[in-house]
């Protein structure tokens, strides 16, 4: 197992980056963004060779799409993942973060290679409001998990949707100010949110009460939303 980073290997690590510097890719050899992804036209060399040639130019970052309809057409894949759940309902993944403090009350956080997720706190709670709010990142991470859900259940149903926007507002106080000497007297449940709501925009080709049907059922089997809404299992000790 990798020892945990310290905070100057993660700034050092953070401070490598440098700006971000990026540009619209579309291969030399693909015709659409379509092609790009299609098993027949899917040309990994000119790839590898074009975005060569972009890093040594000193760009880091490009903005790719990936249609609908390719998600739509590998609908088989997520069946198959499906079935892998089926046969083995015990599996389960493990996803890890690291968590750096920047300054005052703004932090990074690391996931694999991916660019840090940076939190702060509103100027109201001692931050510099440079980024979203610990309590927004939760939400946001709840609004990610149900659109993915909600996708995965219309291709499931063979409903194509052309839109899905989710907007979630969260009931939070912090009356024990972080536990450092406000109420104290404060006990768990009160404590975190006390009430979220979702209002879901979607729309495809199907009824309104089968656009529902589909929220809904995606809402029941969403793994942020069930670990927001029940108690799990929470450790914290010395690293």
């Amino acid at each position: 197992m990798k020892e945990q980073w310290s905070r100057e290997q993660a700034q050092a690590w953070y401070q490598q980056k440098g700006w971000l510097c990026g540009f619209n890719y579309l291969p030399s050899t693909a015709v659409n963004w379509t092609d790009i992804w299609q098993q027949e036209t899917f040309d990994a060399e000119t790839i590898d060779r074009e975005l060569g040639w972009a890093a040594e130019a000193g760009y880091n970052t490009l903005r790719i799409n990936l249609p609908f309809i390719v998600w739509e057409h590998d609908r088989d894949g997520l069946m198959a993942f499906a079935d892998k759940g089926r046969n083995n309902p015990a599996s389960r993944g493990t996803n890890k973060v690291h968590t750096v403090m920047e300054g005052q009350y703004r932090s990074l956080s690391y996931v694999g290679n991916h660019a840090p997720v940076v939190v702060d706190e509103p100027l109201h709670l001692f931050g510099q409001d440079t980024a979203p709010a610990p309590g927004e990142i939760v939400l946001s991470g709840l609004g990610g998990c149900l659109a993915v859900g909600i996708t995965a259940v219309a291709t499931w149903k063979q409903v194509k949707l052309s839109k899905i926007e989710v907007f979630m507002e969260g009931d939070i106080g912090n009356p024990a100010a972080w536990g450092a000497g406000g109420a104290l007297q404060k006990t768990p449940p009160e404590m975190g949110f006390q009430a979220i709501r979702v209002k879901v925009l979607v729309e495809g080709d199907a009824p309104r009460e089968v656009l529902d049907e589909i929220v809904q059922h995606a809402n029941f089997y969403s793994p942020v939303a069930n670990s927001m809404r029940n108690p799990i299992p929470f450790e914290i000790s010395l690293a």
